[in-house]
């Protein structure tokens, strides 16, 4: 075998997206879900591609709250975003009731999933 055919052909995995994500769609959401657990990079390509450029560059904390309020496309990212932070943990832990009778406290899992969420950042 010759050495080219071994070597990994390139894969362009760079999102072929023409709108910016719906909140009204819930393939979006499924969509940022497999961005966010298996291809973290797309989130990068999308905000480059969909997002103005002022919002992107540093800025203060009220500079960029402003910004937020006036960009629809980041807005929309970060209200899905915070919908799937709640409504994932809920549903598992519901399917996880549901299925395997395991007994789950409400709170602690929304504590939790507030505390991971500020520590993360």
């Amino acid at each position: 075998m010759s050495e080219e055919s071994l070597r990994d052909p390139y894969f362009d995995l760079e999102p072929k997206r023409t709108r910016p994500l719906s909140l009204w769609n819930p393939f979006d959401y499924l969509t940022l879900l497999w961005w966010i657990f298996y291809f973290p990079q797309a989130l990068r390509w999308y905000v480059e591609k969909f997002v103005r450029e002022d919002f992107r560059e540093g800025q203060t904390w009220s500079e960029q709250s402003t910004l937020l309020r006036s960009d629809p496309v980041i807005r929309q990212l970060c209200l899905q975003a915070l919908f799937l932070v709640v409504a994932v943990p809920a549903g598992s832990g519901y399917l996880l009731k549901g299925v395997a009778g395991l007994q789950q406290l409400w709170p602690d899992l929304f504590f939790g999933v507030a505390f991971g969420a500020v520590v993360a950042e």
